[in-house]
């Protein structure tokens, strides 16, 4: 009967009645490297399905859930990080055989699972000063920080322009943008849909994953400057907004980050309980055999 029957039909586990396919489980394990696929045994990789149901229920239910207008915006600020164009997203969706649609979600299970893990878990446990201070005397050199650059910025990217169309239109712009004007213009042009919401703004540093060209204006031009920027994405008007400087911080400074990795140590030790208490709470059958 296995046979005949389509992949999306074969249930391989259910967590509180909610059915997860055979369609699924190979989804996800043809996503994984080949090195990853060969160490993976099916169990595992049903046992880790299961979990992020089960959290993803529990999340759901608590009110942690981020929209599909959320997800797609993750999605876009991710893709430009990246520095991967619409074409290349494309590929690389048909090399993993998934949709646009199926990425959007898995984005919108996963930041609705960690809003979920750090407000019930992260954000109840407690770390005391002593233990900051000692983190902070022991790994003093892990505070330097290297230089950053808040910039924002408009992209006119429209697909029916050729590139030298878009510069020469954002060309036009740039004669008249200016800082107080600049939102405006964002809204009214921009194609980076992710970042039209905070006026075009991204801050980052030096070695992050940006577009070198979009970053090596940001950089260059005094905080204040509005200049272009071509780029595979089209061209960018760039205004430099604020710029900081190679530096070590101190122990006020790096604080909130030495609390927030204390933390999640914590959490890391705690989690397995947490998770054991909400897995028992939970109705789960296995299906292993449908797996062949």
């Amino acid at each position: 009967i296995m046979n005949y029957m389509k992949n999306s039909d074969v249930v391989v586990a259910t967590v509180n009645g909610n059915p997860i396919t055979l369609e699924t489980f190979n989804k996800v394990f043809d996503t994984l490297p080949a090195e990853q696929q060969a160490s993976t045994s099916k169990d595992k990789l049903l046992d880790q399905l299961v979990e992020e149901e089960v959290l993803y229920q529990e999340a759901v239910s608590g009110g942690f859930e981020i929209t599909d207008e959320e997800a797609t915006q993750s999605l876009e600020s991710a893709k430009l990080a990246a520095g991967l164009t619409e074409e290349q997203f494309k590929q690389s969706l048909e090399a993993q055989q998934i949709t646009q649609e199926e990425v959007i979600n898995q984005f919108k299970r996963q930041q609705t699972i960690q809003n979920f893990l750090k407000e019930r878990l992260l954000n109840q446990i407690e770390i005391n000063v002593e233990d900051e201070e000692n983190y902070y005397k022991d790994n003093k050199d892990t505070f330097k920080v290297e230089e950053g650059v808040t910039v924002k910025h408009i992209l006119i990217g429209n697909t029916e322009m050729t590139p030298e169309e878009q510069y020469s239109f954002a060309e036009d712009l740039l004669k008249n943008v200016t800082k107080d004007n600049f939102c405006d213009f964002v809204e009214k042009y921009s194609t980076d849909t992710a970042s039209v919401s905070k006026c075009g703004e991204y801050t980052f540093k030096r070695s992050d994953p940006f577009v070198e060209e979009f970053k090596n204006l940001s950089f260059k031009q005094n905080v204040g400057k509005i200049g272009l920027a071509e780029t595979k994405f089209g061209t960018h008007i760039i205004l430099t907004t604020d710029k900081t400087p190679v530096k070590t911080l101190s122990f006020e400074q790096a604080k909130p980050q030495i609390e927030e990795l204390l933390k999640n140590q914590k959490m890391k030790a705690l989690y397995q309980s947490f998770y054991e208490i909400l897995k028992q709470n939970s109705d789960i059958v296995i299906n292993l055999k449908n797996i062949q």
